[in-house]
């Protein structure tokens, strides 16, 4: 029991080594593609995930969204979309702050994989012996025969019966799938000067609370929806700018799930919309910028709309509106 015991620690600690140290085959592709540029390569702290919508090149959304960011490294390959959780711990070994993952041309690729299905049955049958005390085996039979008596001093009855057994033997085939493949553009990024990144902005960067009390010309309400709660929105000399207001009322209840280290504060930027344009992005529930524009609906709800689909991904309604 011991040396069985000692044969299996080392196992566990030799296995990590056989299997590179618990690697997915998400981090593989992405190591086997990836191109570092930058002089240096140590980890980072944190690497924040962003994901553009489809067919969107990233190294537009680079300049669009990541100015004050310069490139370190890229990977480019074709597969199934590789998870946020993979791309997130790689950019962390390489040093990246930030990744921008672009999915593009969508094809269909037919696998293989094995499945097990009936082949044919056997049957087997095998002879018990019943009596009134139950079954007995053919080896006992004569032990029982020798010593077993009614009161009457007569042999017991031993019956002999028949038991049939089958046993399905399967074998394997290689069974076809369809399998969604995409062209992957993977951008590492890393912060070089003082410029903030679209979700490190909060109220403060744009306007003081006592600006707002002085000029109420920027303040242009409050808006609600029951998942994001309650956003000052505020206008500056060109934009419009909405933050979170963690209101007890109307509470926020978005969570990080991808970018866990991100976590929603008060007065944390939601949406940037240029005035002319009425374009900018707004940060979904991962702090992910999305590029939407805005559109003031015949109900006077504020739509938000995805700039390359046109779909709402949220709307938001006036706490006060005039009468």
């Amino acid at each position: 029991m011991k040396i069985t015991k000692n044969l299996y620690i080392a196992w566990v600690m030799v296995l990590p080594l056989l299997t590179g140290c618990g690697k997915t085959d998400d981090e593989y592709l992405i190591e086997q593609a990836y191109i570092h540029d930058y002089p240096e390569k140590s980890a980072s702290k944190g690497t924040v995930y962003i994901a553009t919508p489809y067919n969107q090149n990233a190294y537009d959304s680079h300049k669009a969204l990541l100015q004050g960011y310069v490139l370190i490294g890229k990977a480019n390959f074709t597969s199934y979309p590789v998870a946020p959780s993979a791309c997130i711990k790689f950019g962390r070994k390489v040093g990246a702050e930030a990744v921008i993952v672009s999915l593009s041309d969508k094809k269909e690729v037919v696998k293989y994989k094995s499945v097990a299905i009936p082949d044919k049955e056997i049957r087997k049958t095998t002879e018990e012996h019943t009596n009134a005390l139950g079954t007995i085996s053919d080896s006992m039979i004569d032990a029982l025969c020798d010593t077993l008596f009614d009161s009457k001093r007569n042999r017991i009855t031993i019956t002999p019966k028949n038991k049939e057994e089958t046993q399905t033997i399967y074998k394997y085939v290689q069974q076809p799938y369809v399998e969604i493949h995409y062209t992957h553009t993977l951008l590492f990024l890393k912060k070089t000067n003082a410029c903030k990144a679209p979700w490190e902005y909060t109220i403060k960067d744009f306007i003081s609370q006592q600006k707002q009390q002085e000029d109420d010309g920027n303040y242009i309400g409050e808006w609600v929806h029951y998942q994001i709660g309650k956003l000052n929105l505020l206008a500056t000399d060109s934009e419009y700018v909405a933050f979170i207001d963690k209101d007890k009322k109307y509470k926020n209840k978005e969570k990080c799930i991808i970018n866990r280290k991100l976590k929603w504060k008060n007065g944390d930027i939601k949406l940037r919309i240029n005035k002319s344009s009425k374009q900018g992005f707004y940060l979904d529930k991962n702090k992910i910028p999305i590029p939407v524009y805005i559109l003031l609906n015949q109900s006077h709800q504020l739509e938000i709309r995805e700039q390359q689909t046109n779909k709402v991904i949220i709307t938001l309604y006036h706490l006060h509106p005039k009468k």
